[in-house]
This record gives C-alpha cells, sequence and structure tokens, in this order.
C-alpha cells in the first residue's frame, strides 16, 4: 500500500516504514481481538437465540 509513497518522501523514507509497520501491526493486533470479541459474542448471540429457538419448541 505505501510502496508508492516512500520514493517521493526523499530522506525521512528511512525512518517512515518502522513506523507505518508499527501502526499497521498495532492496528491489525486490534482488529484480530475486536474479531475475537466480535465471534464470541456472536457465538453468546446465537446461543441464546438457540436456547430460546429450543424452549419454543418444547
Amino acid at each position: 500500500m505505501y510502496c508508492g509513497n516512500f520514493g517521493t518522501l526523499g530522506p525521512i523514507k528511512n525512518q517512515i516504514p518502522k513506523t507505518e509497520l508499527f501502526y499497521f501491526s498495532i492496528n491489525f493486533a486490534t482488529l484480530i481481538i475486536i474479531a475475537k470479541h466480535y465471534s464470541n459474542i456472536l457465538r453468546l448471540i446465537n446461543g441464546t437465540e438457540n436456547k430460546f429457538n429450543f424452549k419454543k419448541e418444547k
């Protein structure tokens, strides 16, 4: 994604990949954490719906 920007920045371009990778890794980690919690929340929602449906069927 950011490869096109490195050529135009000149002397600063050596510092930028590190910070970009740093922030990208942080964002990626938060996305993974959110995805894990989201899947757990979906499991809880699906579990309660299934329990309610199971009770309704009986």
